[in-house]
């Protein structure tokens, strides 16, 4: 059994796995491949998510700090709007992504 070791940024998560029989009965398989997708998986949606944050924190910085400008508060409000909308495709993009490997049987994705 491989012990996989995840480190979080304030905890750690342990994964096992286990190599499995092919069905032919030959060679076995270890799913090295999947963990290390999966682990791409999830560094790319949290570092989207993050940025996406950043960006509506930004755009309402801006807007704060507009100062009755007009210009700026419409660039502000364009830049909020598409914030929340690019975090929203990230999350239908997740469900998704979850909703068709549970359909496939595949487990341990997210």
């Amino acid at each position: 059994m491989n012990i996989v070791m995840i480190i979080g940024a304030s905890r750690s998560w342990k994964v096992f796995a286990q190599t499995m029989p092919l069905l032919d009965g030959g060679e076995t398989y270890t799913p090295e491949a999947d963990s290390f997708f999966n682990k791409v998986l999830v560094i790319a949606v949290a570092l989207s998510v993050m940025i996406a944050v950043i960006m509506v924190a930004a755009s309402g910085y801006t807007i704060l700090t507009s100062g009755g400008d007009a210009a700026k508060l419409k660039d502000a409000k364009e830049q909020l709007q598409n914030a929340i909308l690019g975090l929203l495709l990230i999350l239908g993009a997740v469900t998704i992504v979850g909703i068709v490997f549970n359909l496939l049987g595949i487990s341990g994705v997210f």
